[in-house]
């Protein structure tokens, strides 16, 4: 039976984006390991599913030296102790350490998944651009594994990579989103409590456009435009753009918009909003608003990588310039007076879901990945 290790940050971000990956792999006869950092929630799910879990201090965005040796020395005993066959890496440090390693240790096969470019190539400013040429020195060397297939979800993060040299393009497979279950997320009758609710779901980062989401809720309250608003999800400390709990509870209390944080039952959100909205820098791909689009939501995005796959501008949503809350705001106040304009939106956003972006093709795709490379190895 062959060994699959999955190396990642988050254990309930594996849970909620790589899980049906991991189980399906299971099914079909591979030992499914995870290594992540330790959250006792995500050990008793995984033990549940009969997937091993070994904890590992892997944190997000630290920086201290000493901390990440620690880290890259724990994950070589792993690999060490388990001996994978292959290994499936999720976001950057996952990446350049497990690649890293794969090469040292011999593992027979990598898999590398991008599921978007991060602070580190989205933040600007002196510091920045060094954060940016070291990293992308580092992923020179941790993408040379001879039998590896980097998985992107959309194509300009794909194209970026192979003109920089990071990777050869026979590398780059591109697979659109980490999916969405059609019977869990379906849609429902647009709520009929006023006012419209608008909600943005996500981490509560600057990067993700909370700034101007706010500044368009602002703008649209001056001009009388009646409207309720919505964050959902966590700060993130781990995160240089993470907006402050602070920031977070004065925008509530002002009601300006209404801080929910983090809630499992996104589709109970998605049931109570009309409209909703993500106005990102940069994305990879965002689970939100495939969920959003299934559950018939019309949704507005910013016209960047990762939100322009899902958006199709004017058939399910409405895309705008990233950085530009009047367009924002104007996005938003179109779609507040025209219900017809909202049900056709998400009538349409439903069967882009249901054909672009099942779970069961991006499953699928991914398990062919493993078969390919372990015939190889």
């Amino acid at each position: 039976m062959k060994k699959l290790l999955f190396i990642i940050n988050d254990p309930l971000f594996f849970i909620s984006h790589r899980l049906p990956i991991a189980l399906e792999a299971k099914k079909r006869g591979y030992i499914v390991m995870a290594a992540a950092s330790y959250n006792k929630e995500a050990e008793k799910i995984l033990n549940e599913k009969g997937i091993a879990f070994y904890p590992i201090k892997l944190s997000r965005s630290g920086m201290n030296p000493f901390k990440e040796l620690k880290t890259i020395v724990e994950l070589y005993k792993l690999y060490k102790r388990v001996r994978p066959d292959i290994i499936h890496n999720v976001t950057i440090k996952p990446v350049l350490y497990g690649g890293i390693l794969a090469r040292i240790t011999k593992i027979p096969a990598v898999v590398s998944a991008i599921p978007g470019l991060g602070f580190a190539f989205i933040s600007e400013g002196f510091f920045a651009n060094i954060r940016r040429f070291l990293i992308t020195f580092i992923y020179r060397f941790a993408l040379g594994h001879k039998n590896l297939k980097v998985i992107f979800q959309n194509s300009d993060d794909l194209n970026m990579f192979v003109k920089k040299g990071l990777i050869k393009k026979e590398r780059a497979e591109l697979i659109l989103g980490s999916g969405v279950d059609a019977s869990e997320f379906y849609p429902s009758c647009e709520p009929d409590a006023k006012p419209i609710v608008i909600t943005m779901a996500s981490r509560m980062l600057w990067d993700k456009g909370a700034g101007e989401f706010i500044a368009a809720a602002k703008h649209l309250e001056k001009k009388g435009v009646d409207a309720r608003f919505l964050l959902v999800g966590d700060t993130d400390s781990g995160n240089p753009a993470s907006v402050s709990e602070k920031q977070l509870k004065k925008w509530h209390d002002n009601k300006i918009a209404e801080w929910l944080g983090f809630k499992k039952d996104m589709r109970k959100i998605f049931k109570m909003s009309n409209i909703v909205c993500l106005p990102s820098y940069r994305e990879g791909l965002p689970k939100v608003l495939i969920e959003a689009a299934a559950c018939g939501k019309p949704i507005i995005a910013t016209d960047v990588p990762g939100c322009r796959e899902i958006v199709k501008h004017g058939k399910n949503g409405l895309l705008v310039a990233a950085k530009n809350y009047i367009g924002l705001a104007g996005a938003m106040e179109l779609l507040i007076n025209d219900e017809k304009m909202r049900i056709k939106m998400g009538k349409e956003g439903r069967a882009i879901a249901e054909f672009d972006f099942r779970i069961e093709g991006v499953v699928e795709k991914t398990i062919a990945i493993y078969n390919r490379l372990l015939s190889v190895s």
